[in-house]
C-alpha cells in the first residue's frame, strides 16, 4: 500500500517540477516499489512456508541493523551542529507521532478483531 501511495501522490509534484518549455523527460519510477508489493501479495497469500517465513524476518532483522549501522558511520557530526537544534527537534516530533499513531492504530486493530 506504501508502494502504490508514493508512485500515485509522487505523480503530481515530478509533473509540476519541470517547466512547460523544457523538454519532456520520462518519469522515474521507484522500481524497488514493485518488489514490495509482489513480496506482500506473495506473503498474503501464505504460499511460503512458516520455517522460511522466520528466516526471511530474521535476514531483513540483520539487513535493517546494517543499514542503520551504515546511516550512523556516515553521520557528521559537525553538519547535525552547524544545523541547528530546529531540525533535530522535527525528527523527534515526527518519531514521537509515529509511535503514538502506530500504538494506537495496533490498539485500534486488537479492539475490533476481538
Amino acid at each position: 500500500m506504501v508502494a502504490a501511495g508514493h508512485a500515485v501522490f509522487a505523480l503530481p509534484w515530478r509533473l509540476a517540477a519541470q517547466p512547460s518549455h523544457a523538454p519532456r523527460q520520462g518519469i522515474a519510477f521507484p522500481w524497488f516499489a514493485l518488489g514490495f508489493i509482489t513480496v506482500a501479495l506473495f506473503n498474503s497469500l501464505h504460499l511460503p512456508p512458516a520455517a522460511g517465513i522466520a528466516a526471511l524476518n530474521q535476514l531483513a532483522n540483520l539487513l535493517l541493523a546494517m543499514a542503520m549501522a551504515t546511516l550512523s558511520l556516515t553521520t557528521r557530526f559537525s553538519a547535525l551542529r552547524k544545523a541547528g537544534a530546529k531540525p533535530l527537534l522535527l525528527g523527534l516530533m515526527v518519531f514521537v507521532r509515529l509511535m503514538v499513531g502506530g500504538g494506537a492504530i495496533n490498539l485500534l486493530v486488537q479492539h475490533f478483531a476481538r
